[in-house]
């Protein structure tokens, strides 16, 4: 019988490094479940129910030409309004856990790393052996959100505000990682910790 994997969850805001973190834990052999790409499949035409339950609530205005949820429009109702938001990740949670807990099921991996930004609102940090918060000054997260998605400094901001507050996701971590620096700076702390 296969030993059960060391599962770490690595969890934090837009912005504050989450990706990078993995691609660091990646190279060093650690097998990556990337959530915000299950939460993008989970709701595509076909892969489960939820692309119907987000329809419901959200109606047919929020689809693309080719008929798929167009993410953009969705994210412009869901990023100004708490509530949708909690109706949106209500549905899109439970389908990305059961995905979570297949691949696991079927690694053969020793070190699996749970990339989950919302690892505690949807419950999921029972699943990990630790959970490890990453965290940014906020204006620095804003730049990188800016740079990576292409959208301006409000809607990044509307984003980080969306998300549970950096005060409140510090009570639910066990190793605690800010990275303001450096990427190297960011490795560095990171050997701290395997």
């Amino acid at each position: 019988m296969q030993n059960k994997p060391r599962i770490i969850g690595i969890t934090g805001g837009s912005g504050a490094g989450k990706g990078e973190v993995c691609r660091i834990l990646a190279r060093g052999g650690v097998e990556i479940i990337d959530t915000d790409s299950l939460s993008h499949r989970t709701i595509m035409r076909g892969e489960t129910s939820a692309y119907d339950d987000v329809l419901f609530k959200f109606g047919y205005e929020i689809l693309g030409n080719n008929l798929e949820i167009d993410r953009k429009k969705l994210g412009a109702i869901v990023f100004s309004d708490k509530e949708q938001l909690a109706v949106l990740s209500k549905i899109v949670h439970k389908y990305v856990r059961a995905q979570c807990e297949e691949i696991v099921r079927q690694s053969t991996s020793k070190t699996i790393a749970i990339d989950a930004p919302a690892l505690v609102e949807a419950n999921m940090q029972d699943m990990c052996d630790t959970v490890i918060g990453i965290f940014s000054n906020r204006n620095l997260r804003i730049d990188r959100i800016v740079a990576r998605d292409g959208i301006g400094r409000d809607d990044a901001q509307k984003r980080i505000d969306s998300q549970m507050p950096d005060a409140i996701l510090r009570g639910h971590v066990d190793i605690i990682v800010i990275n303001n620096g450096t990427l190297q700076e960011l490795e560095e702390k990171l050997r701290e910790h395997f």
